[in-house]
């Protein structure tokens, strides 16, 4: 139960810090949002993907 709480509280972060990094970069007034880290490249070829911020290796 515990587990299953985390992943929610995780994937709510998650939410909230893309949300927040696309206001950012609306009220820079750019039209392209960036993609967030976490998507998933729908084609299935992957390698576009910006690293996740703060990540080492």
């Amino acid at each position: 139960m515990l587990t299953l709480y985390r992943t929610a509280l995780a994937r709510r972060r998650a939410e909230l810090t893309g949300l927040t990094e696309e206001i950012a970069w609306l009220s820079r007034g750019l039209t392209t949002v960036p993609e967030p880290w976490w998507c998933d490249d729908e084609a299935g070829g992957g390698g576009h993907r910006p690293s996740r911020p703060g990540k080492t290796g």
